[in-house]
């Protein structure tokens, strides 16, 4: 991969600034995503609850289908109240 016995010293330099500046950025991605988790888990909490809430549960009328009751040979079952 990389050989550091045989490689002079600016190479040596570069290869570490590379894994620095890669090490910064890996580091700024992680932070800016539990930046933006806190943000989410704490800062909205309650307005993101709201919307999940309303958009969980909605009443919605729907007339219930109500067919016939018939026996095992298909004649009509007549049910006096």
């Amino acid at each position: 991969m990389f050989d550091f016995k045989s490689a002079s010293q600016r190479e040596r330099s570069r290869f570490g600034l590379r894994a620095w500046v890669a090490a910064l950025v890996v580091l700024l991605a992680f932070g800016l995503l539990g930046w933006r988790l806190w943000v989410l888990q704490v800062q909205e909490h309650s307005g993101l609850l709201q919307r999940a809430d309303s958009n969980r549960t909605a009443v919605v009328p729907m007339a219930p289908r109500r067919g016939e009751i018939v026996d095992r040979h298909g004649e009509v079952w007549r049910v006096i109240i």
